[in-house]
């Protein structure tokens, strides 16, 4: 976060990242002014972030599984989506809103 700037936590929970395999993944999300961070589980570390303004659709599921879809912007080598499990993905798709 640091990196980039980002001070202030917007929002933040323990969720499960379900990659293009379908392996789910412990990890952290974190939404701040500017950036959503994929961040490991444990370690806290930082696996990807991308800009709120490169954000091109949100998706939720209509049932209660808490899927949440975060489709970013870009070219054949950048675009990238995050599918993550997560209870509050209401919550976090309200600050998402907010913000782009």
């Amino acid at each position: 976060m640091e990196k980039v700037g980002q001070k202030e936590v917007k929002f933040g929970a323990d969720v499960v990242k379900v990659n293009s395999g379908k392996l789910k993944q412990w990890r952290a999300l974190l939404i701040t002014e500017e950036y959503v961070f994929n961040l490991d589980g444990k370690s806290r570390k930082e696996k990807r972030s991308a800009k709120i303004a490169d954000i091109e659709s949100l998706k939720m599921s209509p049932f209660a599984d808490n899927f949440l879809l975060i489709s970013f912007k870009g070219d054949k080598d950048s675009k990238h989506d995050l599918c993550v499990i997560c209870a509050q993905k209401i919550e976090a798709v309200n600050i998402l809103r907010t913000r782009f």
